[in-house]
Order: structure tokens, then sequence, then C-alpha cells
């Protein structure tokens, strides 16, 4: 059949069928599918929204869970040290994490310390008595100490809902006892509501459950209660449509009611096209449909003959340097200069993405090269472990890639570093630092698979890429240096050595002279001038001892003051 013959067909039925069905249609199918395509997107939204709740809870309890699961947390527990309270339970801390109660509960379940937060003023205030009642009431302390597991969940207080989290104290490691829970409380205010509004895209609005302006405008048999917690709502005159979630605290009571209201944008536009659809066919099909088909074909159909043939040459050659030929209507004219435009992009957007291809191989030859070639060793440190690391971080350590790589460098190192520092310890600290953007230059002792040590000079610093920061780790094998130094010390403290029992000797010829003179001069026999002559030479000689040893002092002095080399322990 051809094509025009075809359009002729379907003209004439599809105008008919419309003309006597659309209005049957509409109602029997499309008002019922409009209906549940708006249910559907409604409890979508509000299915949004739980997990934008949801989202601010878990929030809430990563930032409990580091702070239980912390060894500083473990040992104030136990030793109820002031310096924690002073460096962690500050204005500052509630400010910057958005907090709002903080409370400790020892193993037994006793309050250890309770602190709220007032945050017009900026200061530490006592808890709200009511918030213990509730945790107290429905066994959350209990049962999170012997559960192990972070517990989340809504309070209705008097001063509004609060968002709490309960995480067992734990050592830095996630090993135990629980020495007690450690409870975050978080007010659910403005700054949570525009969060979510932010994240969901909704206008949604929060109620508290005895709000009578939460359900204005609904109709009281669809409500939500504790079974169906989301209800959606159809106003009287059908132009909106409102959903209402219900959400339950710790003990399962309503705490809070999220209302969103949208217009039926579907309905009133189905309405408005159902209308405008039923005009234009009545009106196309009693005037113009015959015309039409002629213009179709004349001025569509056989453009579009030409269109395919182009597109398909091209689709052949992969040679997008064709353009189609000039047009006569308007509208072909835009659609042959977007067709012509679309091969001028894809021309230049392949010429611009084979020279990106290149630069990138290119940039990636250059970097492997730089990584793998280095003299230094260099490691790149994720979340305290090695992801990557070059072919002379492996000689250094001893060790093959497999063996290295998802480990931590305190597997790498001695129990003790040559400082008498404790190698966890000092890592600590220097991640610590780095993560906070300092850069580092310091001496690190590294012990290979076969037990032997290897001095290093590390240089850490911080990057950032989308799957979180990293630390890059640059070391250069100082052992040799440290060797010859040792070797320069050992030799320079034994030449101070010498060179102070060479005074003693001198002393110690001096004298043995001067008693020989004297018993000469006391003694006069013939022989006492020549004697006396032996003791003027061997003095000369030892007066150009002390000349060599007062020279010798110079150059100990100079070495001392420039080099620090020779200086004794006091």
């Amino acid at each position: 059949m051809k094509v025009l013959t075809f359009i002729v067909l379907v003209t004439i039925c599809t105008a008919l069928a419309l003309i006597t069905g659309i209005f049957g249609v509409t109602h029997l199918l499309l008002d019922e599918n409009i209906e549940t395509a708006e249910t559907s997107a409604m409890i979508e939204d509000c299915t949004l929204l739980e997990h934008g709740l949801k989202s601010q809870q878990n929030d809430l309890a990563l930032l409990c869970r580091d702070y239980a699961t912390w060894d500083d947390t473990y040992a104030f527990v136990q030793d109820q040290n002031e310096a924690y309270l002073r460096s962690n339970m500050v204005p500052e801390t509630f400010r910057s994490s958005h907090l709002d109660t903080v409370l400790i509960f020892d193993a037994e379940g006793t309050l250890f310390y309770g602190a709220g937060y007032d945050r017009s003023n900026e200061s530490i205030v006592p808890p709200a008595p009511l918030l213990l009642t509730h945790l107290r009431a429905n066994g959350l302390i209990e049962a999170n100490t012997s559960s192990g597991e972070v517990a989340s969940g809504l309070v209705l207080l008097p001063q509004g809902p609060m968002m709490i989290s309960a995480a067992p104290i734990l050592r830095s490691s996630g090993d135990g006892p629980a020495m007690g829970v450690l409870v975050f409380g978080r007010f659910f205010t403005e700054d949570e509501i525009a969060g979510i509004r932010e994240v969901t895209g909704l206008p949604a609005i929060f109620f508290s459950p005895d709000d009578p302006a939460a359900f204005a405008g609904i109709a009281a048999p669809e409500l939500p209660d504790l079974e169906n917690p989301t209800a959606v709502i159809r106003s009287a005159d059908r132009s909106t449509i409102t959903g209402v979630t219900l959400f339950t605290d710790i003990a399962g009571q309503p705490a809070l009611i999220t209302r969103v209201d949208a217009p039926r944008d579907l309905y009133s536009g189905h309405l408005a096209i159902v209308t405008s659809l039923i005009a234009v066919i009545i009106a196309t099909c009693a005037g113009l449909g015959l015309l039409l088909v002629g213009i179709i074909y004349y001025s569509v159909i056989r453009r579009f003959e030409e269109i395919s043939r182009t597109v398909a040459a091209v689709r052949k050659d992969r040679d997008f340097s064709h353009r189609l030929p000039p047009q006569k209507t308007d509208e072909m004219i835009m659609l042959s200069a977007s067709v012509n435009d679309l091969f001028s992009f894809l021309e230049e957007y392949i010429a611009e993405k084979n020279r990106y291809e290149e630069e990138l191989e290119e940039s990636r030859e250059e970097y492997r090269q730089l990584f793998h070639s280095a003299n230094d060793a260099i490691y790149v440190i994720h979340e305290k472990q090695f992801s990557r690391c070059n072919q002379r971080a492996l000689e250094m350590l001893g060790c093959r890639r497999e063996d290295t790589i998802s480990r931590s460098p305190l597997d790498f190192s001695p129990e003790f570093q040559p400082d008498g520092r404790r190698s966890a310890e000092a890592m600590e600290a220097y991640y610590a630092l780095a993560c906070g953007g300092a850069s580092l230059r310091f001496e690190w002792r590294n012990q290979r698979k076969d037990g032997s040590s290897v001095d290093t000079e590390v240089t850490l610093t911080r990057f950032d890429l989308q799957s979180g920061p990293y630390l890059l780790a640059i070391a250069r094998d100082i052992t040799e240096k440290k060797q010859t130094e040792q070797l320069k010390a050992e030799a320079f403290a034994q030449i101070e050595e010498n060179l102070e029992q060479f005074a003693i000797l001198n002393d110690e010829i001096r004298n043995p002279l001067q008693v020989i003179l004297a018993v000469v001069e006391l003694n006069a026999c013939d022989d006492a001038e020549i004697v006396m002559q032996q003791v003027r030479c061997i003095n000369r000689l030892v007066d150009d001892l002390d000349a060599g040893y007062i020279e010798s002092e110079k150059v100990r002095e100079f070495l001392r003051k420039h080099y620090e080399i020779g200086e004794k322990e006091e």
C-alpha cells in the first residue's frame, strides 16, 4: 500500500473513531488512568519525603556513631576526664553539628552526662527532662546497650519533634564491651525542613499531630492513621491533590505530619487537550482532509524522502560533511538547517573527541611513566589504607603489589619509631593533620616483610577526588644517609677523645722533664749541660705538640659550631 493511500485511510478512520468515541474513551479510561497516575506520583512524593526525613536521621545516626565509636569517648566514661568535655562538649560542637541534646549513659543505664543547647543564646543548658522519660519508658537505652546497634527515631517534646540517635560506646576499632550509650538529639526545625525541601524539590509542610491546620480542607474519612500512614486526597473542586503522611515516634505514637499540595496539572491538561482535540478533529476532517493529504505529500513526504536518502548516505559513508539541499517551505528550511547543523556538530564533535582521546591517552601515559619510574616511593592512601603504589614502593617494602594494596601503613611499621613514639599514635596524628589540609614532612621507619628496617623521609599531602579525600605520600630512602651521619658522629667522637688523651699526654711528659731539669741544676756535673740541652729539646717538642693541640681545638670548635658534630651529651 502506498503511503498516500495509507494516510487517506488512516485520516478517515481516525477522524470517525475520535469524533464518535472520544468522550466515552475519556471518561471510561483516561480519567481513571490519570487518577491512578496522580495517586502513584503523590505516593512517590510522600515516599521521597520519608526518604528525606530518613536521610536526616541517618546523618544524625552517623554523627552519633562516630562519636560513640571513639577511644576518647570510651575513656571518658571510664575515667571521667574533664578534658574530654572541654574539648568536645562546647557550644561550637553543638553549633557546627546542629545538635540540641547530648546524653551519655553508663553500662547500667544511669545518666553519666547530659547537656542541651540553646540555639538563640548559643549556650549549654540542661537537657529536657521529658526526653529522658521517653527514652527510659521505651527501653531504648537498655536495648541499645545489649544489641550494639545504632537506634534512631522521633520523640515529641513540648518544644517540637526531636530526632534522636543512640549508639553503644565502643573503642575506635569497634570492639567492646560497650561502656554505655551515647544519645544525640536534634530538633526538627525550619533548617531541617528547608534541607528536605531542597533535596526533594517538594513544597512540603510539616505539622505537629495536634495542629488542625494539617487537615484543613480534607475530608475526615480519608485521613491517615497508624495502619495507613499515607493518604492521597483530591479537593472537592478536583483542582488540587494532597498527600498526607503520618510519622510515628519511638513509642509508635503520632509525632509528625507532612502535607504536600499539588495542582492537578495532568487532569487539567487532559481536559484542555480533549476539548482542543475534538475541535481540531472536526474542523480538519470537515474542511481540510483532502487538502491536507496533498500538502503533506508535496511539502513533507517528498522532502522527507530526500532527507532520508541523504541520511542513509551519511550513515553508509560515515562522512558527516554531507549537507541537505535548500528547501522551499519555512518548516522544511528549518528542518534542513537543523539537520545540517547536526551534521556540522557531529563532524566537529568527532574531530574534537578524537583530539581529546589522543591528549587523554598521552596524559595517561605521562602519568604512568612518572608514577612508576620515580626514584622515590609513592603511595596513595584512602581511608588509612594503601590504594595505589609504584614499583619503588614495592621494592622499599619488600612486598608484592597484592600484599600491599588495601593494607594499612602500620602493617609495614615497627611498634615504636626511633623517637620513642608508638607507630599507631604517630600515624594517627600525621593522618589527622594531613586530612585537615596540612602539608607534612617527617621521618618514618618502615619494616620490610623480611623484618629489616628502612628509614625514610615522608612528604604527606591531601588531594580530593569524587570518591572522597586521599593522601599522597612520597617516601625517600634515607637509610644510608642516617648510617653515614652515625659513622661521622662516632668518628668525630673518637677524634675528640684522642685529642683529650693527647692533652693529658703532654702534661705527663712535661712534668717529668721539669723534675729532671731541677735535679740537674741541684747536682751539677760534667754532663749537666748535655742533659739540660736534651731536656730543652724535648720541651720544645712538647711546646710544638701543645700548639698542634690548640689548632685541633679550634677545628673541633668550628665543627661544633657549624655542623653540630662532636657535641658531648651533658
